[in-house]
C-alpha cells in the first residue's frame, strides 16, 4: 500500500517506490524494469516450454496492479493482494499528452540539467489536447532530429549550429518573442515538444553544451506552456479514472488560438515602421498598444488573448472604428494636411515634410546667392558712377560730353567711359567729333598716297583714321571700258560723275570715285 500520495509499494520487489518530479512515469519505469520482472517470475515460478508455441490474446495496454509475493513452496494458485488503487494509462499517439519516462528521483536531483529535462517533460505532458499535432511544415518540426548530425569538423556546437538554431525559435528577427507570441508555435508530438526535449537532452549529454546556455531558453518555453494550460505538477492534471477519456484530437480539429491583433491596412510600399505616429501616446490616452513587423499591428488594451472561431477578437477589430484610426487611415492615404500637428505626423510624413523644407531652404539660399551677386554688380556700378562724378569735378575733362556719347552709341561699359575720361584728364586721349569735309580729306589722302599718307595725316593733321574713313564714306567704282565706251558704261560714270537730285544715295554727290 502507498504511504502516501507521491510513492506507492510494490509487492513483488518489497519496494517503496517513489513519485519525484516524474510522478506516474516513475512507476511505470520501476514496473519495466529487469528486476522487477526478474523478481516477478520468480514469484510465478517457472512455465512449460510449450507454452510458447501456445497462443497470447493481445492484452490491452494497460496498467494492471501488482501481484503479491508468497513462498516459493505454497500450493495451488497464488492469491493476489490488494494494491493501492492506481490511474489507467491509455496510450494513444494521435491524443494522450507527450509522456516520457523520467528517470528516479536520486538520479535526477544529482544533476541540474536532468532536473530541468524532467521539469521540461513533465510540462510537455501536461498540455492539453487542444494543442494541435506537429506537422512537418511547422517550424518546430526542425528539432525532430538529432542535433550531432548538424555540427560539422572543427565547429563549435554552441556558437556554430545550437545558438543560431534555438534562436530562430525564440526571436522574430532581432526581437525577442514574447510568451505569448512563443506560445502560437507550441505543437505536440515527436515533431513538436518531445522531440525538442529530446534534442535538448542530446545538446546536453551528447554535445555537452553548458547548462546556463539552455537554461533561459527553456524557461521561456515552460512559461509559453504554461500560457497554454500546462502546468508543472502532475497533482493539477485529473485522474483518468475520474472522468471519462476525451474523445481523439487531430491537428485539423477545432483548438484554442492567440488573438493577433488589429492590422493596419496599408499602401503597397509603405512601410509599418514609417506608417504610424507614435508621438501621439505623449499627447492623448489611446486604448491600444502597438506591434511592428511586417505589418503593422494595435492591440486593444482590452484583447482576448484565446479565441476559438476567429483570429482577432472583438476589442482589436473594433478600433478601426476609433475616429482616431481613420484620421490615420487617411492621413496614410491622401497625405496630411497643410497645418496638420506634429504629433499626428508618421515618420514618413515627417520625412516628406523635412524634404518639402530642405528644396525650400535650398531654394532660398540660391535666390539669396543671386541677388547677392546683383546687388554686388549694382553696388560696383553705382561705385563707377561716384568715381566718373568726381573726376569730372575735378578735371576740365576735354569734350567730355563727346567721350560719354560716343561711348553710349559704341555699346562701351561705363568702366571704358571712366578709363577715356581718366585718359583724357591725362592728355593721352583727345575725343573729337569729325566734320564731312574731313573724312573728305583724309579720304582723298588715303586714295592719292595710300596708306601711310592717311595715317600720317591722322597723326600730324588730326584726320580721321582710314577706319573711321570707311564707315563715313562709302564709294561707287566707274566702270572701264576694255575697247570703245558703249552708251551704258558712259551713263553709268557719268551719273557717278554729275550726279542730279534724283539719283541714288549710293552714288557719291563729289565727284568720280567719291
Amino acid at each position: 500500500m502507498a504511504s502516501n500520495e507521491t510513492e506507492r509499494h510494490c509487492a513483488v520487489c518489497n519496494k517503496t517506490v517513489s513519485f519525484g518530479l516524474g510522478g506516474e512515469a516513475n512507476w511505470l519505469e520501476h514496473v519495466g524494469s529487469k528486476a522487477h520482472q526478474q523478481n516477478k517470475r520468480a514469484a510465478e515460478g517457472t512455465k512449460d516450454i510449450k507454452s510458447y508455441f501456445n497462443f497470447k490474446p493481445k492484452a490491452p495496454r494497460t496498467s494492471a496492479p501488482p501481484a503479491a509475493a508468497t513462498p516459493s513452496g505454497s500450493q495451488g494458485p497464488i492469491p493476489l493482494q490488494p494494491a493501492p488503487p492506481s490511474p489507467v494509462l491509455v496510450i494513444d499517439d494521435d491524443f494522450a499528452p507527450d509522456a516520457t519516462p523520467v528517470a528516479d528521483a536520486e538520479t535526477t536531483t544529482s544533476d541540474p540539467r536532468k532536473v530541468l529535462l524532467a521539469r521540461l517533460r513533465l510540462v510537455i505532458s501536461t498540455l492539453p489536447p487542444t494543442i494541435p499535432l506537429a506537422s512537418e511544415s511547422d517550424p518546430i518540426a526542425s528539432f525532430a532530429i538529432n542535433p550531432v548530425t548538424l555540427v560539422g569538423t572543427g565547429q563549435d556546437p554552441w556558437e556554430d549550429v545550437i545558438h543560431g538554431a534555438i534562436d530562430s525559435l525564440m526571436y522574430d528577427g532581432a526581437r525577442s518573442k514574447n510568451s505569448l507570441e512563443l506560445s502560437r508555435s507550441i505543437r505536440r508530438g515527436e515533431n513538436g515538444m518531445s522531440g525538442l526535449a529530446d534534442w535538448m537532452e542530446k545538446c546536453f549529454f551528447v554535445l555537452q553544451i553548458p547548462l546556463g546556455m539552455l537554461e533561459p531558453r527553456i524557461e521561456r518555453l515552460i512559461q509559453a506552456m504554461l500560457l497554454l494550460g500546462a502546468s508543472t505538477s502532475v497533482e493539477s492534471q485529473p485522474s483518468p479514472t475520474s472522468q471519462p477519456v476525451p474523445e481523439k484530437m487531430s491537428a485539423h480539429s477545432k483548438t484554442s488560438f492567440g488573438c493577433n491583433g488589429q492590422e493596419i491596412p496599408l499602401k503597397d510600399g509603405q512601410s509599418p515602421f514609417l506608417s504610424y505616429p507614435l508621438a501621439l501616446h505623449t499627447h492623448r490616452e489611446l486604448p491600444w498598444s502597438v506591434e511592428f513587423g511586417p505589418k503593422l499591428i494595435i492591440r486593444s488594451y482590452e484583447c482576448k488573448r484565446a479565441l476559438e472561431a476567429s483570429s482577432i477578437c472583438a476589442p482589436c477589430k473594433k478600433l478601426l472604428r476609433h475616429p482616431t484610426i481613420k484620421n490615420l487611415l487617411e492621413r496614410n492615404e491622401d497625405g496630411p494636411k497643410p497645418g496638420t500637428t506634429f504629433a499626428y505626423l508618421t515618420v514618413g510624413n515627417m520625412q516628406t515634410l523635412l524634404r518639402k523644407k530642405n528644396d525650400q531652404i535650398n531654394g532660398l539660399k540660391l535666390s539669396g546667392l543671386t541677388l547677392s551677386q546683383t546687388l554686388l554688380v549694382r553696388a560696383t556700378h553705382l561705385e563707377a558712377y561716384s568715381r566718373l562724378r568726381i573726376a569730372v569735378a575735378r578735371n576740365d575733362v576735354p569734350r567730355i560730353h563727346t567721350i560719354i556719347a560716343n561711348d553710349l552709341k559704341n555699346g562701351a561699359s561705363l568702366f571704358a567711359s571712366l578709363e577715356k575720361v581718366g585718359r583724357a584728364t591725362e592728355g593721352n586721349f583727345n575725343p573729337k567729333s569729325y566734320v564731312r569735309s574731313e573724312h573728305q580729306l583724309s579720304y582723298l589722302l588715303w586714295q592719292l598716297g595710300g596708306r601711310a599718307a592717311a595715317e600720317l595725316g591722322h597723326r600730324c593733321l588730326g584726320l580721321p583714321s582710314i577706319p573711321t574713313v570707311k564707315r563715313h564714306i562709302a564709294t561707287t567704282p566707274l566702270v572701264v571700258s576694255p575697247k570703245a565706251p558703249v552708251k551704258d558704261e558712259m551713263q553709268h560714270n557719268l551719273r557717278i560723275s554729275y550726279p542730279t537730285p534724283f539719283a541714288s544715295s549710293s552714288d557719291h554727290s563729289i565727284g568720280p570715285g567719291f
